[in-house]
């Protein structure tokens, strides 16, 4: 009985240190000091030069994975018009959020005026189908699409 009792308890303890010891590994990565800019690389020196690293190539277009992300949106607001003209409300709303807060990180690594019009609209379709309006927010589902898809 000693013995199991012994035992036991040397495997909790054995449990319990590689628990906190995997956990300090994961929490131990160091932090950039208070201030310190996100990214490595110093800001531009004029107004005429851009960085060329994340949501920019260098020439100047869009990320392929800032582009994929506009594709996921454009599926989920065609799903949501799919949705919408079913008559389902709740399915258009589903679909709009999603596409949303796609949509909206994309335009926060490289802003442009036609994400942010298709932002509007879909934020306007998500209204709608929380009022159960499936035919509005069909509408607005529609025009954030025609907007998404502009280059």
């Amino acid at each position: 009985m000693m013995v199991r009792t012994a035992l036991l308890f040397v495997l909790i303890v054995l449990f319990i240190g590689g628990t906190a010891v995997s956990g300090y590994a994961v929490t131990s990565e160091p932090e950039p000091p208070a201030g310190a800019p996100s990214t490595s690389m110093p800001p531009p020196t004029s107004a005429g030069e851009q960085h060329e690293g994340k949501g920019m190539s260098p020439a100047g277009k869009k990320d392929e994975g800032n582009k994929a992300q506009e594709q996921k949106a454009i599926k989920h607001t065609e799903a949501a018009i799919t949705q919408g003209k079913a008559g389902n409300a709740e399915g258009l709303r589903k679909h709009a959020e999603t596409a949303l807060k796609i949509a909206q990180g994309a335009e926060k690594r490289h802003s442009e005026a036609h994400v942010k019009e298709g932002i509007q609209h879909l934020k306007l379709a998500v209204d709608e189908g929380r009022k159960g309006n499936a035919a509005e927010g069909t509408k607005h589902a529609e025009e954030a699409l025609t907007h998404l898809k502009q280059e």
